[in-house]
């Protein structure tokens, strides 16, 4: 959904006139802990297979992705999007923590999406991110219920968080492609003004 979200973020940006040099201008603190999130979010399920003792602590591993990813969002806050960015992580956090650790995924958004039926057994589940929605789910409506079909690639399921997320993306690109021009425009205004004193 995060590609998704920076290709529509691009278009978008260059329909309102914006450059994509322009992001350059973009003020992030610590961009590196946003890396790391993304890159902790993904890695311990990928190593599981050759590791099978982090089996037991994926749920947390999981977790702990979004924490960092929400301290990155705090030492941004600031910046509106970054807001937008934030409220998406933390309702993806509730879901996954009031369910042991994983995104429940609506069977029922999963038919309507065209997608293979999620398995019953609940052993598929142990080095996954997800888990299959049922009656004892919490919070089940944070989590995976909306069925998104994309042209270019297999239809997903997502959730209220992944949505705010994207748009949070989307605004931040889209107000850097253009802001930054505003950016380039005042600081040649400001290299000129000495000059025009001098006059």
């Amino acid at each position: 959904m995060v590609l998704e979200a920076l290709v529509l973020a691009v278009i978008a940006g260059y329909l309102l006139r914006g450059r994509l040099q322009n992001l350059a201008y973009l003020t992030w603190r610590w961009p590196l802990l946003f890396v790391i999130g993304v890159i902790w979010q993904r890695l311990p399920f990928l190593l599981v297979d050759h590791w099978p003792v982090l089996g037991a602590v994926l749920p947390w591993l999981y977790m702990s992705s979004y924490i960092l990813l929400l301290a990155a969002v705090a030492l941004n806050w600031r910046e509106p999007a970054f807001r937008l960015i934030g409220m998406g992580l933390l309702l993806n956090l509730l879901v996954i923590a009031a369910n042991e650790g994983r995104m429940p995924v609506s069977p029922e958004a999963v038919a309507r999406a065209g997608l293979p039926p999620l398995p019953d057994d609940p052993s598929v589940y142990v080095t996954s991110p997800h888990t299959r929605m049922d009656a004892d789910t919490r919070l089940w409506f944070l989590g995976d219920v909306f069925p998104v079909s994309i042209p270019y690639r297999r239809p997903r399921v997502i959730s209220i968080g992944d949505l705010l997320l994207a748009a949070g993306i989307v605004w931040l690109v889209v107000r850097g492609m253009r802001a930054g021009g505003i950016g380039q425009a005042v600081g040649r205004v400001t290299r000129q003004t000495p000059g025009a004193q001098t006059q």
